[in-house]
């Protein structure tokens, strides 16, 4: 599963709400939609908000690329993790706005080295020549 398809599922589930992954009447922001598109509905409520941001970015690598915010322009770049929360939080997107862009992320094109990198394998190790002595 991809973070925009868990941020579309989890949405399903709960309200909107701005300012805080989750709500005291049930609801949830983008960041708590896609957690809970990943594990199931409620289950990041009695988590705290950094244990849930650590799990989501080790799940989605993509929360730690580098983009500009369409709602701000050029004034505002940064990580996806962060674009979310200001469009979710400051400028109001529903979630399924949110995912819409965060699926344009997932589907840019990226350089096979940025993705992963490349090393030569060690060179095998080499036995020194032994001399012969006579018996």
């Amino acid at each position: 599963m991809n973070l925009s398809h868990a941020i579309e599922v989890g949405s399903k589930y709960k309200h909107q709400v701005i300012m805080s992954m989750f709500d005291q009447w049930g609801g949830s922001c983008a960041m708590g939609a896609a957690y809970e598109g990943t594990f199931g509905k409620d289950s990041g409520l009695f988590k705290g908000a950094m244990e849930l941001d650590a799990t989501l970015r080790m799940m989605y690598p993509v929360l730690r690329e580098y983009a500009m915010c369409p709602g701000c322009g050029e004034d505002h770049a940064g990580s996806v993790h962060g674009i979310i929360l200001c469009l979710n939080d400051n400028h109001l997107w529903s979630r399924k706005e949110i995912a819409k862009w965060v699926e344009t992320i997932e589907n840019r094109p990226r350089k096979e080295e940025e993705e992963e990198e490349q090393y030569a394998p060690p060179p095998a190790p080499v036995e020194p020549e032994r001399e012969l002595v006579p018996a």
